[in-house]
């Protein structure tokens, strides 16, 4: 996978990375920076275009760059955080639900405006089909309560995605300390029974280790039929500079220029070369001695929270 970043600025601090808000010097990608991302993704093999931000909708020739990943035939993920306007409403309503998807990033009902709440919630509602729903947890006693009732009250997909709040390199961004980990593994534990027995499907992004959890709670999981994971990979990035970055937590270590040759699978094996060295450690001091990393099952956390741990 790989995805094109759009804008630098959003309505509210970004819900993916959560760093300060850049709107008062936003930076857009340009069409013929998007064109060429679409090439690298046509190039590499990739069959879905995954869109994100800051808030992506914001981009003001947001149109055009949809109709030109829809030109593609590729499926198109979006991610934001569901307060654009009714224009863009609608424009999105009118997309097949085979070809989009919106992946909408839930906030919790404690940090955002009532009038945002029901916004975000009627877009879910008006969406339908099309709707998924993304969580990130930037706080250890975050609650979760609000999700279910949101999938059950709309035709939204039934799966919620969850995402730790991880660490940039240059410090500048919110995020959660590993010690922090055990404490959210075993509500999210609890969540994810919840979700199960109303046929909702908790799915794992990047970051996640299974010490959080425990032995007893990774069973959990496995019984309430999470789509667990472990991983750490070059997910790539584009970014709004035409820079293809392992991932944004290490753009200021790890990036390429976006040229007409790069394709995707040869930068995914140079990036693993380059982090290489810090692979051999993880997030704790005991993972360079556990059973879960020697195999290569576990790999160690979030390479930045690694490379944070050294520095």
């Amino acid at each position: 996978m790989a995805n094109i970043c759009l804008t630098s600025i959003c309505n509210r601090k970004c819900s993916y990375c959560f760093a300060p808000d850049t709107s008062d010097s936003p930076d857009f990608m340009t069409i013929d920076d998007f064109k060429r991302s679409l090439a690298f993704l046509s190039r590499s093999k990739i069959d879905q275009v995954r869109i994100l931000g800051g808030e992506p909708t914001l981009h003001p020739d947001f149109k055009e760059i949809m109709t030109l990943a829809e030109n593609t035939g590729r499926k198109i993920l979006l991610f934001t955080n569901g307060l654009f306007s009714d224009k863009v409403l609608e424009y999105l309503m009118n997309i097949s639900p085979e070809t989009l998807r919106v992946m909408i990033n839930v906030t919790p009902l404690d940090s955002m405006k009532e009038k945002d709440t029901a916004r975000q919630h009627r877009v879910i509602q008006k969406l339908g089909p099309r709707s998924a729903l993304s969580f990130n947890i930037y706080k250890p006693d975050v609650s979760f309560d609000i999700l279910i009732e949101l999938i059950e009250s709309s035709e939204a997909q039934k799966m919620i995605r969850l995402g730790l709040a991880l660490p940039c390199l240059n410090g500048n961004n919110e995020s959660l300390h590993p010690r922090q980990y055990p404490y959210i593994g075993s509500r999210i534990i609890s969540f994810a029974t919840q979700a199960d027995s109303r046929n909702i499907v908790v799915s794992f992004d990047c970051g996640f280790v299974p010490c959080m959890f425990g032995e007893e709670g990774l069973k959990a999981l496995k019984a309430s039929k999470a789509d667990v994971g472990w991983r750490c990979n070059p997910i790539l990035d584009i970014n709004t500079a035409g820079q293809v970055l392992h991932c944004f937590p290490l753009s200021s270590m790890y990036s390429e220029p976006l040229t007409n040759e790069l394709e995707a699978g040869v930068l995914r094996t140079k990036f693993m070369e380059q982090t290489f060295p810090f692979r051999q450690a993880g997030i704790y001091r005991d993972c360079s001695f556990c059973d879960l990393k020697k195999s290569e099952i576990c790999p160690g956390g979030c390479l930045a929270a690694t490379i944070r741990r050294f520095q």
